[in-house]
């Protein structure tokens, strides 16, 4: 279990973090963190290096994601189906990256919806789906299977949204909606500044949680749905911009 977040974290950082930051961010030790990395790398995943840990590009769509999926299955595929109701006959929509998003893409099948993404993994799942889909255009980022850059950028403002499904790396209270890549934040921001809706799906354990890259900021948010109910400082937050929340347990 700790291995598949390890991998998610990894993932989420661009492919590579120092023991230290596994270990914070896990909130384990970091004898901990060198003993659940070296079962990684006997299992061909991810490489060490002096003071952290590299994912095995070569693998990562085969085997790495596969198993990063099985992180908080049962929480994240319940977030998404949940999230079908915030989808309406007719909408065009822009679905963001991310496991718990893929979970949610995946059940669009047999709605009437137009969907845009950068995801190659969701319009994949989507093929057989007899949805109209779009994958922006850009620049192709192999490791973690989604396009970015201008040309994507550029392909979403020229499009208008009725809702946007976004995913968050970090939620908090000071840091706001938050990324590890400049790129993640860039395209989230674009996504809701086209959009007149905007649902985030996160689960509990992005709450508190800050990255690098601040993509947009708690109150451009309408609905989020989560599998734990947040800390009293996010419900008054929530109330005081009339952000609906709603909590779903597996």
């Amino acid at each position: 279990m700790r291995g598949n977040m390890i991998l998610e974290l990894l993932d989420e950082r661009g492919g590579q973090a120092t023991i230290k930051e596994i270990a914070e961010d896990l909130n384990i030790s970091e004898m901990t963190a060198r003993r659940d990395v070296s079962k990684l790398e006997q299992s061909g995943l991810v490489s060490r290096f002096f003071g952290g840990v590299s994912l095995n590009r070569g693998i990562l769509i085969e085997q790495a994601l596969p198993i990063r999926n099985q992180n908080l299955s049962a929480e994240k595929k319940i977030i998404g189906q949940k999230a079908l109701e915030y989808v309406n006959d007719g909408d065009t929509i822009c679905v963001g990256t991310g496991t718990t998003l893929n979970h949610f893409a995946k059940q669009l099948a047999g709605k009437n919806v137009t969907v845009v993404t950068t995801s190659i993994f969701t319009s994949m799942s989507l093929g057989d789906s007899g949805l109209t889909v779009y994958l922006a255009g850009g620049k192709i980022n192999y490791q973690h299977m989604y396009t970015y850059g201008e040309g994507a950028i550029n392909f979403y403002r020229t499009m208008n949204f009725d809702t946007a499904f976004i995913s968050a790396a970090g939620f908090s209270l000071e840091g706001g909606i938050s990324e590890y890549t400049e790129e993640s934040a860039l395209i989230k921001r674009t996504m809701v500044e086209q959009s007149k809706k905007v649902v985030i799906l996160v689960d509990h354990t992005k709450f508190s949680r800050e990255r690098p890259f601040r993509s947009i900021e708690i109150e451009d948010v309408d609905v989020v749905i989560t599998d734990k109910m947040p800390d009293s400082q996010y419900l008054e937050i929530f109330e005081k911009n009339k952000i609906e929340l709603v909590v779903v347990e597996p």
